[in-house]
């Protein structure tokens, strides 16, 4: 697809993440696909992962800041489908100006409630064990966010430094 035909993302998105290295894009899952996100990640957190990396119950300090479960898209033909929507894949190709993405993984980040500490600035890039150019990852939000309780935030044109080492 054409990025000037895209309604998703346009020249002017990809300029605007090329400059600042995030973009939010509202369109492109509907209320329905978050709402089921959402109920499926409360029904396979209720009754525990079966096929998924589950990274958490080892360091209990750590687990303040979130529980982390990856490769949810084993679990069910449900995730798997919203995993590999194809909307969310296309924004990623247009955007990495690729001709095609691949999954290196899906990741729930999940906050305890009240309990909850706060996630310390880094960049994502120095935790994936890969070296191509134009990784990026997308975060959905599953509840209303913002401040108070939890919005991811970005310092625009940070991805231009190079890759700084992990945080502690």
């Amino acid at each position: 697809m054409n990025a000037a035909k895209s309604p998703l993302v346009d020249q002017e998105k990809i300029r605007f993440y090329e400059e600042n290295g995030f973009l939010r894009l509202e369109e492109c899952l509907t209320s329905e696909d978050v709402e089921d996100l959402r109920n499926l990640v409360e029904r396979y957190v209720k009754s525990g992962f079966k096929r998924a990396i589950v990274q958490y119950g080892r360091n209990p300090e750590y687990d303040k800041v979130f529980h982390q479960v990856v490769n949810v898209w084993r679990e069910s033909e449900d995730f798997r489908r919203h995993v590999f929507n194809p909307r969310l894949a296309e924004a990623a190709r247009l955007l990495s100006r690729s001709r095609a993405v691949r999954l290196w993984h899906d990741h729930l980040l999940i906050k305890p409630p009240k309990d909850s500490k706060p996630t310390t600035w880094h960049q994502d890039l120095p935790y994936w064990p890969m070296r191509e150019e134009g990784a990026l990852s997308c975060w959905i939000p599953l509840q209303d966010v913002d401040e108070r309780n939890g919005t991811i935030m970005f310092i625009p044109g940070s991805h231009r430094v190079g890759r700084l080492p992990p945080s502690t």
